[in-house]
């Protein structure tokens, strides 16, 4: 099967490539083929790494301005600990969105 356009200086042929399901078959040759794998980051893992670093130092931030500021330790650490999760949660959320909902 193809497509044949016409142009004023002549004529092109075109080969159609019709689609069912997953595979794409060539009507031409009456062959299946696989799609074209898509290439496999592995860049997931360090996004994970890049937001707990930027969690982290928000939190050490936190813990620090907490402290110099007159609070006990134990407040301090706790200060800290909901700026880390704070931080994370709002890094993740931006990522999801960034991505468009995608998670591969």
């Amino acid at each position: 099967m193809s497509v044949r356009i016409t142009y004023p200086y002549g004529s092109l042929r075109i080969p159609t490539i019709q689609i069912e399901g997953q595979r794409h078959v060539d009507p031409e040759d009456d062959q299946m083929s696989e799609p074209p794998a898509a290439p496999k980051t592995h860049s997931r893992g360090l996004w994970v790494t890049i937001v707990i670093l930027l969690a982290l130092l928000v939190a050490v931030v936190a813990g620090i301005l907490s402290w110099a500021s007159g609070a006990s330790v134990p407040t301090a650490i706790l200060d800290a600990a909901k700026a880390f999760g704070g931080a994370a949660a709002l890094c993740l959320a931006l990522w999801y969105f960034i991505l468009g909902g995608r998670t591969q």
